[in-house]
Formats: structure tokens, C-alpha cells, sequence
């Protein structure tokens, strides 16, 4: 199977593991995004590889896919005005960055059109 590495002096390690934590509690906690069961264990996979990595991380194409789609999720709860203020001042300040770094992680991602 093909694995990814993700270099984390390249992509914001901090951002990556904000944006997952905060897809997970609307998941787990909340119940607000309904995932299908393999679809939550392929996030449940990704956020566990990022909680223990710290200088690089090696990950699926799907895990991948995942990633990015927790991204696009955050993006658009910004978008939408559903993030506290103060939560999205805490967490998700330069907004842009994570525009950035969605930019980095498709490009990645269409090296491998299986995925």
C-alpha cells in the first residue's frame, strides 16, 4: 500500500492536529458529522498517527483524503460562522494558513490518483 510522509518542518503540525481535534469532537462528542464506519476508522487511524508523531508523519492516501476532508469541514464551519468566536480566535486565527495548507496537502494528494 502506498504511504505518504508528511514532513512536519513542511506542514503546520500544530494546525493539522487543531483541525482534527476539533473535527473529532463534532464526531465523537457532539454527533454532528455522521461518518460511515470505515470512514471513521480511517479518521480514527489519521488522528492517532498525528497525536504521535512529532517530526514527520507517514500516512495512507486515504488517510490523506481524510485529513483533507477535515480541512474542508473546518473551512466551511468558518465559512458558516459556527466556530465561538473565541475558539476560532484560539485555534483557527490565520485563517489563511489553513487555505495554505489544504493547497499543500491536494497537491500531495493528486500525486496519487488512486487515492
Amino acid at each position: 500500500m502506498t504511504k505518504i510522509t508528511l514532513d512536519f518542518t513542511k506542514f503546520n503540525h500544530q494546525l493539522i492536529l487543531d483541525i482534527l481535534d476539533y473535527v473529532e469532537s463534532d464526531i465523537f462528542e457532539f454527533d454532528i458529522i455522521q461518518l460511515p464506519a470505515k470512514h471513521k476508522s480511517i479518521f480514527t487511524s489519521l488522528i492517532s498517527k498525528v497525536r504521535n508523531c512529532t517530526e514527520s508523519l507517514t500516512i495512507t492516501p486515504n488517510e490523506l483524503g481524510s485529513l483533507i476532508s477535515s480541512i474542508n469541514y473546518v473551512l466551511k464551519e468558518i465559512e458558516l460562522k459556527n466556530i465561538d468566536q473565541d475558539i476560532q480566535d484560539d485555534y483557527f486565527p490565520d485563517v489563511q494558513s489553513i487555505f495554505q495548507l489544504k493547497q499543500q496537502l491536494d497537491a500531495l494528494l493528486s500525486q496519487f490518483p488512486s487515492a
